[in-house]
């Protein structure tokens, strides 16, 4: 698995084709093999609650659909914020710090 530290640095509006050509990079190939039509996306964050991580969310949907023009048949887009816990409970020390419960974290 690769560790990210700086190649993802750089302007928001080329976000999503520097992360696009790792992900492709590290998986030695294209996302979309053939001519497999691209028809849906869906997201699922906990953290998409800024204006900053939904800018690159857009940016990468949008190299996505650059990059794959010819394949692009997206008709339903489905974007999923989860729930967190509350927030001033205690210091983040775990990636599930803030869940309030087990079942809200694998929902």
């Amino acid at each position: 698995m690769r560790r990210l530290s700086y190649e993802l640095d750089g302007k928001t509006n080329e976000f999503g084709k520097r992360l696009l050509d790792i992900i492709e990079q590290d998986i030695g190939n294209s996302l979309c093999i053939g001519e497999t039509d691209i028809c849906e996306i869906v997201y699922q964050d906990r953290y998409l609650n800024s204006p900053l991580p939904v800018a690159l969310l857009i940016d990468f949907i949008n190299a996505l659909k650059q990059r794959y023009q010819d394949q692009w048949m997206v008709r339903t887009t489905k974007i999923v914020v989860a729930e967190g816990g509350e927030r001033n409970i205690q210091r983040p020390s775990k990636i599930f710090h803030d869940w309030l419960t087990d079942t809200k974290r694998i929902e």
